[in-house]
This record gives structure tokens, sequence and C-alpha cells, in this order.
């Protein structure tokens, strides 16, 4: 039987770990390409409209501003091994705030 927990795990890892950064730092949006499947829809899902972009066009702006937000993921297997499909955002802002982090 195969265990997709044990391979979706560490690619989840992976794009947190892309997109995560302390205070001064910046995000590895580079590592995101080889995580997505040509055509993987990114959707941020905070406004009026959805906005759908593609991998290149998400990573271009936020590049310039990077703010918190939560994440929702689809995932697929290829036969390269598991690969995000899809994703869902939202960016924190007022009226839409995250929990604290713990930070320990």
């Amino acid at each position: 039987m195969v265990d997709d927990g044990a391979d979706l795990e560490p690619l989840m890892n992976r794009f947190l770990r892309a997109v995560s950064f302390g205070q001064g730092e910046q995000p590895a949006y580079g590592e995101l390409h080889e995580l997505f499947i040509d055509g993987a829809k990114l959707i941020k899902n905070g406004g009026e409209r959805p906005e759908i972009c593609g991998v290149a066009e998400f990573i271009r702006p936020r590049q310039q501003l990077v703010a918190r937000g939560a994440i929702s993921t689809q995932f697929v297997r290829t036969p390269g091994g598991w690969r995000i499909g899809s994703m869902a955002w939202d960016d924190e802002r007022p009226g839409l705030e995250l929990p604290a982090r713990d930070h320990a």
C-alpha cells in the first residue's frame, strides 16, 4: 500500500520553506517552479473576484511585497512524483487576521 502522506508532507514542507521567511529575510520563490505541475493555477480568493494566475505570475508581484496569509493546496500525482496542481490563498488584512504564530 502506498503512503501518500509520506510523499505529500515533504512536498508541502518544501513549498512552505519557499514562501516562508523571517523578518529581514526573503522567501525562496525561485524554488516554486519545480513544485507545481505545468499549467498549475494559483488562486487568490480575498477580493470581490478570485485572482487566478500561474506560478510565474504569482512570484513576480510578491518579490516586491510579501504578506502573511492562509493557503490551501491541491496535489496531483505525476509520473515524476507528487506536485501541486492548484493553490488558493488569502492575505491577512483588516477584517481577516490570522492567529498569532507560536515562535517556540
